[in-house]
């Protein structure tokens, strides 16, 4: 049965890696023809394409299909014995693609029909993980699928939407006449958002006019901030009480009466060995930081300043990122971070504090300014909510957000409008409750 894919989820990214086995091909040189007009779709958009697989032979393959010549790149067996790449589920072969492509893997799809070839992908960091379930079994979406699809062609509907660039979107007033603010439940991001982003982490502190303006919101309706920082760390600097706080990209969760959920306890000895790992291997490169956060090892590049050492680094952490199963490889703004690999982002924490808190009535936005904020917009713009963005290093880039904010000032004074059309609607609805029933008005 053909299922309606949410745009959303599905497009937007610069890449798309697709599985031979299973994907372009069922087991045999038989191609499948709603993946080819998959294929044909993002080609005719100017999107690049990959195929890789395991076998030595799939140049053979994809030529008797007939589809060798749609390949920007082909990442064969061949090429993993020679360039000693692992196999699935290691990211490997999939990372090898996207190099070819010269696409970070957060900004690509992988399209995979196997739990081998799904796990991969979320291990290697990429954007998206589209899973080919042709017989229904439910494995691919328990494995860490971020869609599920009986049939690729389900896929070309959503993918003739367009993303607009960060550049193109309208302002945020423009979405303020739109809102019903009394219904709203408010995330935020920090860094980039709340705060301008700094070479130093330590030195991104809240400006006081913003943390007002938040403390006058968060009297009005539910404010949570998250953040990847470190939970005590982005509560320090907002240092607020009555909101939530996500830390760590959602893996840990403090909610506005106090209770706390952490999701990512059993994965603190990956992370040590990987940050020690890290710290032996980035020695000597002038610039580069290693952040060790609890549930996230982030190493910042943005003072790295040779081409040649940005490139080391981003291959020693893919390096160690391969080296430990359990972790995979995220990125940001001059950054490269290492998480659990647990299926869990910015836009499950905001779900999961929506239910959590009993908010599941209420209408989320969400204001970001960085690629993992776009989970955050994934999950809230699902729900009917509104996702912002706020502008800053890279405008050209496809965002799923409705409107744009200039900077942290903006963002402050957005919050500060939202703050003032909520008091003034619940002071019109308090006046309508106290009039007398039946009384015309000037009488």
């Amino acid at each position: 049965m053909t299922q309606t894919v949410p745009a959303a989820d599905v497009v937007g990214f610069d890449a798309y890696v697709f599985e031979v086995d299973g994907v372009l091909t069922d087991g045999g040189p038989v191609r499948d023809e709603g993946t080819v007009r998959v294929v044909e779709h993002l080609r005719a958009r100017g999107v690049a394409v990959a195929a890789v697989s395991s076998s030595r032979n799939v140049h053979e393959v994809l030529e008797h299909a007939a589809v060798v010549s749609l390949f920007d790149a082909v990442v064969t067996g061949v090429e993993a014995d020679e360039l000693s790449l692992a196999g699935r589920p290691a990211p490997d072969l999939l990372l090898e693609a996207a190099r070819r492509l010269s696409v970070p893997p957060a900004r690509a799809a992988v399209i995979a029909a196997g739990a081998a070839g799904v796990e991969a992908g979320r291990r290697g960091g990429f954007g998206a993980v589209i899973g080919v379930d042709r017989h229904g079994t439910g494995e691919l979406a328990d494995r860490g699928a971020h869609v599920v699809v009986g049939d690729l062609a389900e896929l070309v509907p959503a993918l003739a939407a367009r993303l607009p660039a960060i550049g193109d979107l309208p302002p945020a007033d423009d979405l303020l006449q739109r809102l019903q603010p009394d219904q709203l439940a408010v995330f935020l991001d920090y860094d980039g958002t709340l705060t301008p982003i700094v070479d130093d982490p330590a030195a991104a502190t809240l400006p006081p006019q913003t943390r007002q303006v938040i403390a006058r919101l968060a009297d009005l309706i539910p404010v949570a901030v998250v953040s990847g920082r470190d939970l005590e760390d982005v509560r320090s600097f907002v240092d607020l009480d009555g909101i939530a706080y996500a830390g760590s990209h959602g893996f840990d969760i403090l909610r506005a009466d106090g209770s706390r959920q952490r999701l990512a306890e059993g994965h603190l000895a990956d992370l040590d060995a990987a940050e020690a790992m890290l710290r032996e291997r980035l020695t000597g490169i002038d610039g580069a930081g290693i952040e060790r956060k609890r549930f996230a090892i982030a190493v910042h590049d943005r003072q790295v300043t040779d081409p040649d050492a940005l490139d080391r680094i981003d291959r020693i952490v893919r390096e160690v990122a391969s080296q430990q199963p359990r972790l995979r490889m995220t990125g940001g703004k001059a950054i490269h971070e290492l998480r659990p690999d647990l299926g869990w982002d910015k836009g499950r924490a905001i779900v999961a504090l929506l239910g959590a808190m009993g908010l599941r009535d209420r209408c989320p936005l969400y204001i970001g300014d960085d690629e993992t904020d776009e989970d955050g917009f994934r999950s809230v713009k699902a729900r009917s909510g509104y996702a912002l963005v706020v502008r800053g290093e890279n405008d050209d880039r496809p965002t799923l957000a409705d409107a744009a904010l200039s900077s942290p000032d903006q963002v402050r004074g957005f919050l500060a409008a939202l703050a003032a059309l909520t008091t003034l609607g619940l002071a019109s609805a308090a006046g309508l409750r106290r009039r007398p029933r039946g009384r015309a008005r000037g009488r």
